[in-house]
């Protein structure tokens, strides 16, 4: 019989259970932003220099030309 103080079988528990849901929560999860099309991301940074606009507009002209899988805050990130 092995006897433990009890912060460290508290500690042991802690470290099952942030393991445990750790491993649930990352199962189906890849890491990061959707990745977009590097001729999307292109024609963002073209309208960028050129047209000296920001996000809001370019998203609303990406819009009008209907690609509609780029968000606002995508825009802003590239």
């Amino acid at each position: 019989m092995v006897i433990v103080k009890p912060e460290t079988f508290v500690y042991w528990q802690r470290k099952c259970f942030k393991k445990y849901w750790r491993k649930i929560s990352d199962k189906n999860r890849k890491p990061g932003r959707k990745l977009i099309k590097k001729e999307i991301r292109d024609l963002i940074y073209q309208m960028a220099e050129e047209n000296i606009w920001e996000a809001p507009r370019i998203y609303s002209e990406l819009l009008m030309f209907g690609l509609n899988d780029v968000s606002e805050m995508t825009v802003s990130g590239c």
